[in-house]
């Protein structure tokens, strides 16, 4: 959705295309209209940067850090929306090394409890996470 200046300010972080904060790729794009492919292509270097942080997060203990190829999608997503910092502070890395997946899963959409994202998103997230079996 285009924003709107004379409703407020924004709530949370202005973002464009897939969720992209880079301020300069907003100021550019600032109320005007963008593609699907656009928004892909506004959007894949941070998703590759969060996708790079997955692999380093999983490859300082590889042993116990094996994920399915849901698992890393979902764990891709929670990094591009949180952010390095807060992709590696999660609880569900540590449910993760703990073995907990199910829990994992948990903290990723605690039904029930305020959460940060968007609600959709982090169902979809949670399903994606489970979807081979490691949360049963």
């Amino acid at each position: 959705k285009p924003y709107n200046s004379s409703k407020g300010r924004p709530k949370g972080r202005l973002t464009i295309g897939y969720g992209t904060t880079n301020s300069s790729i907003i100021n550019q794009y600032l109320n005007k209209n963008i593609t699907k492919e656009e928004a892909k292509r506004l959007s894949a270097k941070d998703i590759n940067k969060a996708a790079e942080d997955v692999k380093e997060w999983q490859s300082k203990n590889s042993d116990k850090r094996k994920l399915t190829k849901g698992m890393y999608m979902a764990l891709i997503d929670m990094a591009y929306n949180r952010g390095r910092n807060g992709f590696l502070q999660s609880g569900v890395l540590t449910q993760i090394d703990n073995g907990n997946y199910k829990e994992a899963a948990n903290t990723i959409y605690p039904a029930g409890l305020g959460i940060w994202g968007h609600k959709d998103r982090l169902i979809t997230d949670k399903d994606l996470f489970c979807r081979e079996g490691v949360c049963e």
